[in-house]
């Protein structure tokens, strides 16, 4: 579900807390908006999961990871973007780029 609100994050995250939402996903294509947003949202609600949902990418999944609780990855291993066919190498790249980041 998508939801847009001009409520602060951080009031949004405290409602999602109460009303029992399991997680919540965010999606922003700078990568310092996206992290602010982790950042307020955890300050808020510290035990609620945030997933970045989009934008993820070779470049900024091991940053994102080091915040947030996991991502959704579909266009970063599609030849063209979202709808093309997956790249093999892209995956490789992908996972390679956060899974040193895991290793140290």
């Amino acid at each position: 579900m998508h939801f847009h609100s001009t409520q602060p994050l951080g009031e949004l995250a405290q409602s999602a807390a109460f009303a029992g939402i399991d997680a919540v996903g965010i999606a922003h294509p700078e990568l310092a908006t996206g992290l602010e947003w982790v950042a307020q949202i955890k300050a808020a609600a510290p035990d609620m999961p945030v997933v970045i949902g989009g934008y993820t990418n070779a470049g900024n999944i091991a940053r994102y990871l080091e915040v947030a609780d996991g991502a959704f990855v579909g266009g970063a291993f599609e030849d063209g973007g979202r709808g093309g066919a997956v790249n093999a190498e892209r995956v490789k790249v992908f996972m390679h780029s956060f899974q040193r980041k895991e290793a140290k």
